[in-house]
């Protein structure tokens, strides 16, 4: 007998999502720069967090909130979005009946989304342990444990993996294995299985030692910015021993305190030769701005002991926040 074939939505691209926005009254054009200039087209290209993002920009006119917050929302809306029957057709195996509740499944995916990227294993094989290849996650890989929800605590078993990886977070790669549908989808929710962890641990886990001092798995970058907005001690870690890595995050959304500390180690840096401008390839310096940088700028701008290449560093901060003074 033929199985009935499951059949995947590919994602959305611009002229969907133009499409969308005009049927709903929204000037697409004015739509789709919100996107951009959030980076929030990993939400976009899916149906269910596409409107997370209309409903933003209906409510302010713009996709605002951070992008840290705007992923947040829609990889919350994503692990709500479950289908029971494909459920069943993925587990294939005869267990009993078990309800797994939006939250249990949101841990699971966050324990998920960690032991990927801590790993580096995106492919998660859900066949036999025996039949998978080298470098995939496996069942017995993410089940087992105790997982703290709220007051209680629960165990993870094969029910709750199943369950977890059936939802909108994750696409297919090949038969029986999937992955996250978006790397930005596991960053978010890593951060946030690992926000809870002491600063010890989290160092051990994302940074390294050499010559240079301690600094965070260049392939870890990207989680470490997620986790720094939710862990403020990582943050002040961050600023004093790899500042660069916070250019990443959604600063903008930081207290004046935390940005004035980060241009200062960003500008210090530079000076000591262990920061270079522009070290991203992209402008990023925009989110900096608060009440105190002109006079926190022209220190470095005008000084007369200041290297060419840090007061170039300083003008760039001061373009980048339209610093008309």
């Amino acid at each position: 007998r033929i199985e009935q074939p499951i059949h995947e939505l590919c994602p959305l691209c611009e002229s969907d999502v133009r499409m969308a926005a005009d049927r709903c009254g929204i000037d697409s054009q004015l739509f789709l720069k919100s996107i951009r200039k959030e980076d929030a087209e990993g939400l976009a290209a899916r149906p269910v967090t596409l409107f997370v993002l209309k409903e933003a920009f209906k409510k302010s006119g713009g996709c605002q909130g951070g992008v840290r917050e705007l992923y947040r929302l829609g990889c919350t809306r994503l692990v709500d979005d479950w289908d029971p029957r494909r459920f069943e057709s993925m587990r294939k195996a005869s267990h009993p009946a078990q309800h797994v509740g939006s939250a249990e499944r949101h841990k699971v995916a966050c324990r998920i989304a960690a032991v990927s990227l801590l790993t580096g294993r995106s492919i998660i094989f859900m066949g036999p342990s025996s039949q998978a290849a080298e470098g995939e996650l496996t069942l017995s890989d993410l089940v087992g444990g105790p997982e703290p929800l709220g007051h209680n605590v629960f165990e993870v078993t094969e029910h709750h993996v199943f369950s977890a990886l059936e939802t909108a977070l994750f696409s297919a790669r090949g038969l029986n294995r999937v992955g996250f549908a978006h790397k930005t989808f596991a960053e978010c929710m890593a951060a946030q299985y690992l926000t809870q962890m002491p600063l010890g641990q989290i160092r051990s886990l994302l940074c390294q030692r050499d010559g240079a001092g301690e600094h965070v798995v260049p392939q870890l970058a990207e989680l470490a910015a997620w986790l720094a907005v939710e862990n403020a001690a990582f943050m002040r870690f961050l600023i004093e021993h790899d500042p660069v890595v916070l250019l990443r995050s959604d600063v903008e959304m930081a207290e004046d305190t935390v940005k004035f500390n980060l241009t200062e180690a960003l500008l210090e840096g530079s000076r000591r030769g262990t920061v270079f401008d522009n070290v991203l390839g992209v402008r990023a310096y925009s989110g900096l701005r608060h009440d105190r940088l002109p006079d926190q700028l022209l220190r470095y701008i005008t000084g007369p002991d200041i290297d060419p290449l840090t007061k170039r560093m300083a003008l760039d901060i001061a373009s980048d926040c339209l610093l008309s003074e």
